[in-house]
């Protein structure tokens, strides 16, 4: 079997030299159809170290250490006992004047693939700095996301304080308003003065019906289309954000809230003292009916819910 994968290697070893139990293992591969590339993939040892130890060429692999784990890992593929290997593998270190002894279990530090001109550094020594970076990373994460909420949190909270101020600050509106009306229409004179009939001397002017007024009658409209038997459910809904207050029934408190958009809050009740920071920006549910609009955006407004004279 011609194997194209084995770079051009040095001539071989006299007999002498050569260890003839690692020569099995070339035969070995070759039988299982495997490359040196083959065993590269599996065991990570170089393509170069590998026909070094089919060769028996010692002097050309890295200190004994390495030499010991690449046989073990290469018998172990070849499912051959590597006893033999490193028996030799020992006695040659002793021919050359090296007296340290190999032990079959000892744990070798990782390659160094000089065929690449790659080092690859010690597991325990790399496993120990990824640890450490794995660390550093999940802590500047934290950080990072704990200022973020931090910032967060600060701007929302300035945010709000803004909105309830602004919903806040408009004075509210006169609960009730007096209207003057004509009790008799009014008549012209011939010489164009305004004269009262029967024993008036002069009429009250009418004037044109307030805002108040007008959202008085239409509450008053809407109220009549909804059949109230006992407590009723009160529902806003916020389209911006706005600020409500309420004082239900014979509550003495109000409870104020602030709402955002898309942000509800429902109340249970026979009378509702509603205070509403932005009329414009919001939508009110009596019973489920949609009651007419109370103002315009950014208006404050105070109603009485059902309206007094109910």
């Amino acid at each position: 079997m011609t194997n194209t994968d084995t770079p051009h290697l040095e001539p071989e070893l006299d007999d002498a030299h050569r260890m003839l139990s690692l020569a099995k293992f070339a035969s070995r591969r070759e039988e299982l159809g495997l490359t040196l590339s083959d065993i590269f993939l599996r065991t990570r040892i170089s393509v170069k170290n590998l026909a070094a130890l089919e060769r028996g060429d010692f002097a050309s692999l890295p200190n004994h250490v390495y030499t010991s784990d690449f046989i073990r890992q290469y018998a172990k593929l070849l499912d051959i006992n590597p006893r033999q290997a490193l028996q030799e593998y020992g006695n040659y270190l002793k021919n050359i004047g090296n007296q340290i002894v190999v032990p079959e279990n000892s744990a070798p530090e990782p390659e160094v693939d000089t065929s690449q001109g790659i080092g690859i550094a010690s597991p325990n020594k790399s496993s120990r700095m990824l640890f450490l970076f794995v660390i550093l990373l999940i802590v500047l994460g934290g950080c990072l996301v704990f200022l973020l909420e931090s910032n967060t949190t600060l701007t929302q909270r300035s945010r709000d304080a803004k909105d309830q101020q602004a919903v806040k600050s408009p004075p509210l509106p006169r609960e009730e308003e007096n209207v003057m009306v004509a009790t008799e229409p009014a008549k012209i004179s011939p010489d164009g003065a305004v004269a009262a009939s029967g024993d008036n001397a002069a009429i009250t002017p009418v004037l044109p019906p307030t805002e108040g007024e007008i959202l008085q009658k239409a509450l008053v409209e809407a109220m009549s289309a909804i059949t109230i038997s006992g407590p009723m459910k009160l529902m806003v809904k916020a389209r911006e954000t706005t600020w409500i207050g309420i004082r239900i029934d014979d509550q003495r408190k109000e409870q104020e809230t602030t709402l955002y958009a898309g942000g509800t809050a429902t109340y249970t009740g026979n009378r509702f003292w509603l205070n509403i920071g932005n009329a414009g920006g919001t939508d009110v549910f009596l019973e489920g009916k949609l009651l007419p609009s109370f103002g315009k955006k950014g208006e404050a407004v105070r109603i009485v819910l059902p309206p007094k004279n109910q």
